[in-house]
């Protein structure tokens, strides 16, 4: 069963392992339809070996992709600074921080601090935390932010937060919900209570998270956070929530600013911006994806649903839209994984009524993502005969 969608046992902020439960059975859809497949062979305390064939047409001429550089990007456990284009500071890596010992994480940051310290962003950037525990998001996150002008500090969990802004001064920290050792909730309640420093006591603080119900984004506001935008970000909503905190922190520490105003984006049934940014090598692979999306993800989900509201089960309900956020995030879908997200919440608190009512908006944006799908032209030449 190690190719079949699953929901972890631990629900909390703080759980070891991140992730949705759909990785290892996204790959087993994608070798099939590559007209291969997957194994895993496993030997107790010797290892595994994985093992993957698809089928592929021979070209004459070499593919000059075999000569390509491989991305050698690392995932960075300690602070590592990544600047906007002609702001390249020298930053350098440090060791990891004892799961057991805060001060010995503050340490390392001093380090990171001491190289970075005297680069400051040129051009009105703002300094600003990355808190992210997942390599390829922290990517994403990376790139958002550099290609805006803004200065990144990167580091892997709340800890590490608390190290490095004793060392260092930031404008902003966009924390990560789920992180391991120390949950972002964590960290924010600290930073709050002055265990950073008191000059960071009241540096905003944005959630990045998957828990996109309106419940979940008034918790992070009530323990500290000054706005969250739901994961996969999205380039315009990230900018006005950076926008929307930064006025926020203002108000707080009693500086002059702005009166706020609503800036949230209008969300589209299919986030194009967001597959370009994923998918701007691989319009193959793309095509692929919404072909399944259209042709089985989405028919098996109104089905499920369907089947749960005729039986009337919140749990098999629960495990249903869970399975269907997590599809409907990976492809841009935010809009409809954002009422996933709810009537997930919903089945978790028993809640028949707020569960049925998420269950029939989530009907109409997946009819709504379909007609998309057929009008907008992504579907061409791959669909099948």
């Amino acid at each position: 069963h190690i190719f079949d969608s699953f929901t972890q046992g631990d629900s909390s902020y703080a759980k070891q392992h991140g992730g949705t439960g759909l990785g290892l059975a996204i790959c087993k859809s994608l070798a099939e339809q590559m007209g291969g497949d997957i194994h895993i062979a496993s030997t107790p305390g010797q290892g595994a070996t994985v093992t993957a064939s698809a089928v592929f047409g021979l070209d004459e001429t070499p593919n000059a992709a075999l000569n390509a550089q491989a991305d050698t990007r690392h995932a960075p456990q300690a602070a590592q600074v990544v600047s906007a284009p002609g702001n390249a500071p020298a930053g350098r890596n440090t060791a990891d921080a004892d799961a057991h010992a805060v001060d010995t994480a503050v340490d390392t940051a001093a380090d990171t601090a001491a190289d970075t310290a005297a680069d400051a962003p040129a051009c009105g950037g703002l300094r600003v935390l990355l808190a992210e525990d997942n390599a390829i998001g922290r990517v994403l996150m990376e790139h958002l932010l550099v290609s805006s002008g803004h200065e990144v500090a990167c580091v892997g969990d709340g800890l590490e937060v608390l190290a490095a802004l004793k060392e260092q001064s930031f404008d902003l920290v966009l924390m990560d919900v789920q992180m391991p050792r120390m949950d972002g909730i964590a960290a924010t309640r600290k930073i709050r209570q002055g265990a950073a420093g008191d000059i960071n006591a009241g540096v905003a603080i944005i959630a990045l998270t998957a828990y996109a119900s309106s419940e979940d984004r008034q918790h992070f506001l009530d323990c500290g956070m000054d706005d969250a935008v739901p994961k996969p970000a999205e380039e315009d909503a990230l900018k006005a929530a950076m926008e929307r905190a930064m006025r926020v922190a203002d108000q707080r520490q009693g500086k002059c600013a702005a009166a706020p105003k609503d800036e949230t984006p209008q969300a589209s049934v299919l986030d194009l911006a967001y597959l370009e940014r994923s998918f701007a090598e691989h319009q193959d692979l793309l095509q692929t994806m919404l072909v399944q999306l259209h042709n089985v993800s989405l028919p098996e989900i109104e089905r499920s649903l369907a089947l749960v509201l005729r039986e009337n089960n919140l749990t098999t309900g629960r495990a249903v839209v869970h399975r269907a956020r997590g599809t409907l995030g990976t492809i841009g879908a935010a809009r409809a994984a954002a009422v996933a997200a709810r009537a997930e919440h919903c089945a978790g608190r028993q809640d028949d009524t707020g569960f049925r009512n998420c269950a029939d908006e989530l009907f109409r944006e997946l009819a709504a993502l379909k007609e998309h799908l057929q009008h907008s032209g992504l579907l061409a030449e791959t669909e099948p005969q």
